[in-house]
Order: C-alpha cells, then structure tokens, then sequence
C-alpha cells in the first residue's frame, strides 16, 4: 500500500468543491487504475465530471504525469504506481504562434 501524492492543476471546479489541489493518499493497490478508482470513490461525481469521460476512462483534455517527468497513458491503469510517487492532474492547453 503505497503513500502517493495527488495534485490538481487547472481543475478549479474540483479543487474548489474538494477543498484542496494536492494531498497525500495511502493506497490499497498498485496501479494507476487503483489511484483512479481511489479517488473517483473518494471525491464522486466532482472527480468524474473533472477527470473523467462517459466511459469511465482519463478524459481527452486532461494529461496525467508521474513524478514530473512520466506521462501516463490515459488508458494505462495497469501502469505501476510506487512509494512516494507524485501524480499531477491537468487541464490540456493548446496553443502557441504560427
């Protein structure tokens, strides 16, 4: 049961309903899918309608990236999750000049 670090970035509609952008959690499992599922029974409907398409899976316009440096597949809930990792939530923004 790893100790993980969670953070929201750009997702103001959740972090002003949750109270707070980024917060440990002890999880029971392993796995990218154990952390969504954590914090989608966690944080309910604000967690779903923020990160999440009809489909239960990571919406298209959000990004997740562990340990600042490992972007994870939206689809990837096998990837593993250990000790000490940091996963960051956020909001894909387009952009830039021609």
């Amino acid at each position: 049961m790893p100790a993980i670090k969670i953070k929201f970035m750009g997702l103001n509609e959740l972090t002003n309903e949750i109270g707070n952008n980024e917060f440990d959690i002890q999880l029971e499992g392993d796995t990218f899918g154990d952390a969504l599922n954590y914090l989608e029974n966690k944080f309910g409907s604000a967690f779903k309608k923020a990160v999440l398409n009809d489909r239960g899976e990571v919406d298209s316009m959000i990004q997740v990236v562990r340990n600042e440096d490992e972007w994870l597949a939206r689809d990837g809930f096998s990837s593993p999750v250990e000790e000490g990792d940091e996963l960051l939530f956020f909001y894909l923004i387009a952009g830039g000049c021609r």
